[in-house]
């Protein structure tokens, strides 16, 4: 029940587990870890993904599973992809992404690529970011296959692009909904691509 060298710190916003300063840099949590925070900003940044010792481990391990799928999907500052995962994580919507596209009348293949990149953005960590989305979405959090963000599902749901509820997610009460309750429609393929395809027309 004990970590050696590690001690609990109270704050405001919760309890935290701290190094003893006395340890050396590389054994402290920070070098050893990945806090949620940084996990979810990295999917953005890559670079700043790498900056955490442990990040890099983590992405070194994956490359290396990765070397026996080939081909790949390669995109700029982002871990290569296996292109038959992409095709797994994509096939099953074909008919949703058709079907949105139709709605909005949005090119259907443009929406496709905008899912693949962000499959293939969110790739390497996507294990780890779904058993942490729902605890994170305090903050404004992606989810789903689009990744789409819960503030732009609000924003498109007040104009009136997209309703995955309309009983409980009306306009004139969708600002007293909590990023939680959102997430939950967000993160199904269904809203999540119709989001998506929504924002395009939205843009």
């Amino acid at each position: 029940g004990k970590l050696e060298h590690i001690y609990p710190v109270s704050r405001g916003t919760g309890v935290y587990l701290r190094t003893k300063p006395s340890v050396p840099k590389k054994a402290h949590l920070e070098a050893l870890t990945v806090s949620s925070y940084r996990l979810f900003a990295s999917l953005g940044d890559i670079n700043y993904a790498l900056t955490t010792p442990a990040f890099a481990s983590y992405l070194r391990l994956y490359e290396g599973v990765l070397a026996r799928h080939e081909p790949y999907i390669r995109m700029k500052r982002r871990p290569d992809v296996a292109k038959k995962f992409v095709k797994v994580k994509l096939q099953p919507h074909r008919s949703i992404i058709f079907s949105a596209a139709k709605k909005f009348d949005v090119d259907p293949y443009l929406l496709g690529a905008i899912i693949i990149d962000e499959i293939v953005r969110l790739n390497p960590f996507e294990e780890i970011t779904d058993k942490l989305g729902a605890a994170f979405v305090g903050v404004n959090t992606s989810a789903g296959i689009a990744q789409i963000e819960i503030d732009t599902a609000q924003d498109l749901i007040q104009k009136g692009y997209y309703n995955p509820d309309p009983d409980k997610l009306s306009v004139a009460n969708i600002n007293k909904v909590s990023r939680r309750q959102l997430y939950q429609h967000v993160k199904k393929p269904e809203h999540s691509i119709h989001f998506a395809a929504a924002r395009m027309r939205a843009l």
